[in-house]
């Protein structure tokens, strides 16, 4: 699933995030949680989204949603730091 919140920053600029394991036969359980600082990555330089994955997909509902290709993301990441870009074989 995916939700879309929306905030304003810098007013509402934590994301509380909880995981739930809802079944039949046991209570409700938290499995997991996390506050995600919205404001930080917003304003970060090191363009703070998510990592990059080993493989993605190009249609599909799992499809890759960024603007770049992971290839791209990961050139600018190299030049922004002075290394040298990725190399591909096949």
């Amino acid at each position: 699933r995916v939700f879309e919140v929306t905030c304003v920053l810098p007013l509402e600029k934590d994301l509380h995030v909880g995981l739930y394991d809802y079944d039949l036969l046991s209570r409700d359980q938290n499995i997991g949680e996390t506050v995600i600082d919205l404001e930080n990555r917003y304003l970060s330089r090191h363009g703070a989204c998510c990592g990059l994955p080993a493989t993605y997909c190009v249609s599909g509902p799992t499809h890759w949603r960024d603007s770049r290709r992971p290839s791209q993301l990961l050139e600018d990441h190299a030049r922004r730091h002075n290394l040298t870009g990725p190399l591909y074989q096949e």
